[in-house]
């Protein structure tokens, strides 16, 4: 972080005071320069490269969603800053729209993705809560109880059953897997000699 804070500093005095010594990219509205200096298709192709790049390795939603915005950057780019370089024509206020599409639609999605997430653990929350609920009624009745024994048994037992669909799914990598089975033991362990 230190050095992210750094280096916008640094970028942000080399804009300022350092501006006589910047190539000149713009004269009015005519951003042909962009090109003509390699500017515009470098970072077209940096954006391109980072979407294969996301496109080879082994991918998460995230990552997906990622290669979205990837992919609308390279039209709003190709589309402001190569095919047209002059300000205020149609590619320029198209590149705009694509710009602005690709710098919300991550976000919105990521605070959807949250969202349902969060909603998620409230309903297991609450759901859990009332099973405890009747774990304790079924427990006060004389002669009765439960058959997860104490409370801290069937949180345990939930646990071992929610590892084991994890690690019978098959869709973990190596990492993920070795992490589930070591949870998986701790809690097998942690319920002792109970039957499971």
């Amino acid at each position: 972080m230190a050095g992210v804070a750094a280096l916008a500093i640094c970028f942000a005095a080399l804009a300022t005071w350092g501006h006589d010594a910047l190539p000149i990219v713009m004269q009015g509205g005519n951003y042909s320069l962009l090109v003509t200096k390699g500017i515009s298709p470098t970072v077209w192709a940096l954006t391109l490269i980072a979407m294969l790049m996301l496109w080879q390795r082994h991918q998460r939603v995230v990552d997906l969603w990622l290669m979205l915005v990837m992919w609308i950057w390279l039209f709003d780019i190709a589309l402001a800053a190569i095919i047209g370089s002059s300000r205020f024509d149609l590619g320029f206020y198209a590149g705009r729209i694509f710009g602005l599409i690709a710098a919300s639609f991550l976000l919105i999605t990521l605070i959807v993705e949250m969202a349902q997430l969060y909603a998620g653990a409230l309903g297991a929350a609450a759901e859990a809560e009332l099973r405890f609920a009747e774990l304790a009624k079924r427990d006060s009745r004389p002669g009765t109880k439960s058959p997860a024994g104490e409370p801290e048994q069937f949180v345990i037992r939930q646990n071992i059953m929610h590892y084991r669909e994890l690690l019978a799914a098959g869709k973990l990598d190596a990492a993920q897997r070795r992490s589930t089975e070591a949870l998986l033991a701790e809690e097998e362990t942690k319920l002792g000699p109970i039957q499971k």
